[in-house]
């Protein structure tokens, strides 16, 4: 590989920590490391089971990848404690950057004090505060290599990972939300959250030169999706029943925030977000979420051959649209219902 960006290309919840635990699963990762916080949560199913992470890395299917969480990154402990004990890692399988901001109690109340919810839709995890709390350098301020409980897993990022890009091992960096939420590039401010979310800013937070990125890969939705209330326009907005009548779903299809657990608003593809997207980015290649979501009868498969006539149709749009290859194509919620193209 050995470098990969895994950025969003949309609103959000585009699949990007499937494709890292996928790429994991195949056993194409070596370390892994996490942006963000835990506003983002990832959702991976396989094999059946089902599986949010909001902190670490959704590497963590494979037993033998190493799982790090950035400088830039902002660690609610509790949530962290939780996700170390429910999957049994260890100090060999997990790293935590002693600079990664805490989420405070405090920072979540001042966040509903300035009523973000109804504002901007925000999930009130305290995120945006954590990060202005760094920015301005306050006292009260705590950093993760300050909480005992951590200790133990508090290692240099940045340094783990130039060793690692040394020693020419495979390295994911897991972004977090969507490119069209950047706080910087976004053409919907103030509907943001509270950073870039551009595959630059990804490398910045870990500590990676951006001559050390060999491969970026956006992932975008056949049908974007964004948080439920005041979250900002979202194009040309449908309804989760018309999608599933016009994908002749057998079920009704529907998607609910990992975090605040509330149905998501959906809306039809739009080519200019994706266009805007691909220009900062540069992403070497694509993977598309939902081509069931199109066309139902596509659930599930794993060879290109047999997709429908609907769902090449897309793939060879999306490809004219960017003029970037689509590598990946996701069928459906099992992490192995998934085409490798080219």
């Amino acid at each position: 590989m050995p470098t990969t960006i895994v950025v969003g290309g949309q609103y959000g919840s585009e699949g990007k920590g499937k494709l890292v635990a996928y790429l994991a699963y195949t056993n194409r990762v070596d370390v892994a490391i996490r942006c963000g916080g835990p506003n983002a949560g990832h959702s991976v199913t396989c094999n059946g089971r089902f599986d949010i992470v909001r902190q670490i890395p959704a590497a963590v299917v494979n037993p033998k990848a190493r799982l790090l969480v950035a400088a830039g990154a902002l660690v609610d402990p509790p949530i962290l404690l939780q996700e170390i004990h429910r999957f049994g890692l260890g100090k060999q399988r997990l790293g935590v950057d002693g600079f990664a901001a805490v989420i405070s109690n405090e920072h979540r109340e001042r966040e509903a004090r300035l009523k973000l919810r109804k504002r901007v839709s925000s999930t009130l995890s305290g995120t945006g505060a954590a990060t202005a709390s760094k920015i301005m350098r306050e006292s009260t301020l705590k950093l993760a290599k300050q909480i005992p409980s951590l200790r133990k897993y508090i290692v240099d990022v940045a340094t783990e990972v130039n060793t690692a890009y040394d020693g020419s091992q495979n390295i994911v960096i897991e972004g977090t939300q969507g490119f069209g939420l950047s706080l910087h590039h976004s053409l919907q401010f103030p509907f943001v959250t509270s950073r870039d979310t551009s595959a630059s800013n990804f490398l910045s937070e870990v500590g990676l030169s951006p001559k050390c990125a060999d491969q970026i890969i956006m992932v975008v939705r056949t049908y974007p999706i964004r948080v439920p209330g005041h979250s900002g326009p979202l194009g040309k907005e449908t309804t989760w029943s018309a999608l599933s009548r016009s994908s002749g779903s057998v079920v009704e299809l529907n998607e609910f925030t990992s975090v605040t657990k509330r149905l998501r608003r959906v809306g039809l593809f739009e080519p200019e977000p994706i266009k805007r997207a691909v220009m900062v980015n540069r992403p070497t290649g694509l993977a598309v979420q939902g081509l069931d979501y199109l066309n139902f009868e596509d659930r599930g498969k794993r060879n290109l051959r047999t997709l429908s006539q609907k769902g090449r149709k897309f793939i060879e749009a999306l490809e004219k649209l960017t003029a970037v290859p689509v590598r990946y194509v996701f069928t459906g919620p099992d992490l192995l219902d998934v085409i490798e193209v080219g």
